[in-house]
């Protein structure tokens, strides 16, 4: 019970942790090596990250042909930091500004060698620890990690080979010790974002069979590898199970399945010794795959394999692909302990040039390889809607006017009925003092407003239907103390969703005397039919006005 509750805790404070705070780092086929980003830096910022993911390369004495990069690290050839002097040169040069939190990107290519290979094994942590070493050099926040199988099966168990699975897990275990040590001893202090590691492998794990079902899995060896890491894992170091299994959630509770998956269930393949320090010290983290989106957004029925199992991330009616890409990501921001990664493919978001087989690839999409904003126009506007309201914010000085949804924003009397559209509520202690509403001409613009005469806890409640995704403005003014303004959420049978779905609408300014400004950006989460804003005051000591409500739809992404 005691896990269950601190787990349930953990939920609980990264649900309300700033979005604003949290990290969004791009990956794919078109990151950068640091001579492209040298020279495009200024247009690479321009995209909605806070980080990206490096290609680090080494190339011949002729500068014509790569022989070191992120695909050659796992096998028997011990890397020298002297190949890759230029290239860390040039990642030093690169003046960075908005990007603050890059990672160096490895994988497990070929990744062909046997557990008991130490020969092998020594080479290639070896080179984890020297990209561990450029990164503090060059002032990276650590390394990301893509542990998938793309040539050998490194974390297969094969029966054939004179070992017993035991054997296998017991030297796959030292494997991550050793991967641990390498790197902590070059970079103390650095972060590894995994893009899967416990949660994935247990996803086709017989729980009840444990051994067997690892024995048979293809990242059966995995855990164990993890567990090493662990073991040697010292508490300055940041190790995030990045969450891969979240390209396919499509709604809050997909992410917070996966929350709990990954701090909670997880916990059976960790070790008795090293749950502790998994608790504190893993975080979780979620990917989200941009191109089936995109892809349905050109074609609904879109039947390229790579997305015939994605159909889930087809939005739902009333809503475009944009705008469910945008709730997705601002799902996996606000339930992530700090990173959000993406993953494309099909669509770049600068002009560099792709590899021809993976352009060829690229053909047999709608989108082609082309620029991200070509082919889905808004897609930034998407990213930045899901992360910081205050660029939505600046936008509506400059956009057109659109309708205040608000009826009677100005609680106007309208044929002898008080403030239609509205509805008050007051305590009963509130009502037995003589609390009330009254409609007054002392407005900001001299108009009407609504004062809460007397109430000493009690709102103004206004309601507007809504669709999940949608994304809306709201603003308020009001004048004197104890207020605040509030939306929260109803389903379609009027039910009130939980309160830690409830978005306090802050104050700009906070004169007592004088009219204040609240107003913020609230995306509609699942299952909410209707929204309902509050304004409230609470135990005042001076008296309490509200003026000039608005509610606006921000246009759909387009």
């Amino acid at each position: 019970m005691q896990k269950v509750m601190c787990v349930m805790f953990l939920v609980f404070f990264c649900v309300f942790s700033a979005v604003a705070q949290k990290k969004i780092i791009h990956c794919g086929w078109d990151i950068p090596n640091p001579e492209y980003m040298k020279e495009n830096i200024k247009l690479m910022e321009k995209a909605p990250y806070d980080g990206i993911s490096i290609s680090l390369e080494a190339k011949d004495t002729d500068r014509k042909s790569v022989i070191a990069n992120r695909h050659t690290l796992w096998q028997n050839w011990r890397w020298k930091k002297e190949w890759f002097e230029e290239s860390i040169a040039t990642l030093k040069a690169v003046q960075f500004k908005k990007f603050t939190d890059n990672f160096l990107l490895v994988c497990t290519l070929p990744g062909k060698m046997d557990m008991f290979d130490d020969e092998a094994w020594g080479s290639v942590t070896h080179n984890i620890g020297l990209m561990a070493e450029i990164a503090k050099e060059c002032k990276i926040k650590g390394l990301i990690f893509d542990p998938e199988f793309y040539q050998g099966k490194l974390f297969e168990f094969v029966p054939d080979k004179g070992h017993s699975f035991l054997e296998y897990k017991q030297m796959s275990r030292k494997r991550g010790a050793q991967s641990m040590d390498a790197m902590t001893n070059k970079y103390p202090d650095m972060t590894l974002l995994t893009f899967f590691m416990l949660g994935a492998s247990m996803k086709n794990l017989d729980m009840d069979h444990l051994e067997q079902s690892l024995q048979e899995s293809s990242y059966g060896l995995f855990p164990a590898f993890v567990n090493g890491m662990l073991d040697a894992m010292p508490s300055s170091f940041t190790l995030i199970d990045g969450g891969e299994e979240a390209y396919q959630a499509s709604c809050d509770k997909d992410f917070l399945q996966i929350y709990w998956n990954l701090k909670s269930d997880a916990l059976k393949l960790v070790a008795p010794e090293n749950k502790n320090k998994y608790s504190s010290q893993v975080q979780v983290g979620f990917g989200l795959w941009v191109d089936p989106y995109i892809a349905f957004m050109h074609d609904p029925k879109n039947n390229y394999r790579p997305f015939r199992s994605f159909k889930n991330l087809i939005a739902p009616n009333g809503m475009n692909q944009l705008n469910f890409l945008s709730k997705n990501l601002r799902s996996a921001l606000k339930y992530s302990d700090k990173y959000v990664w993406d993953w494309c493919e099909y669509g770049r978001w600068w002009p560099i040039k792709l590899e021809d087989w993976r352009m060829k690839r690229c053909l047999k999409t709608p989108m082609k390889g082309a620029l991200w904003e070509q082919t889905a126009p808004g897609i930034t506007q998407a990213y930045n809607l899901a992360r910081d309201s205050k660029l939505i914010l600046e936008s509506m000085k400059t956009e057109k006017k659109r309708k205040n949804l608000v009826k009677n924003s100005e609680f106007e009397t309208v044929q002898g009925q008080r403030f239609p559209g509205w509805v008050f509520w007051q305590t009963k202690k509130s009502q037995q003092n003589g609390g009330q509403p009254v409609s007054l001409n002392q407005g900001r613009n001299q108009s009407k407003c609504v004062e809460l005469k007397k109430v000493s806890y009690g709102s103004m409640i206004g309601y507007v239907d809504v669709m999940p995704g949608d994304v809306f403005y709201v603003e308020a003014w009001s004048k004197g103390d104890g207020i605040s303004v509030k939306v929260s959420w109803k389903d379609v049978q009027k039910r009130k969703l939980p309160d830690n779905m409830v978005e306090n609408i802050q104050l700009q300014t906070d004169h007592p005397a004088d009219w204040n400004k609240a107003m913020g950006v609230v995306i509609v989460p699942d299952n909410a039919k209707q929204l309902s804003l509050s304004l409230s005051t609470k135990n005042p000591t001076k008296r309490v006005f509200f003026d000039d409500v608005k509610i606006y739809k921000l246009n759909d992404i387009k």
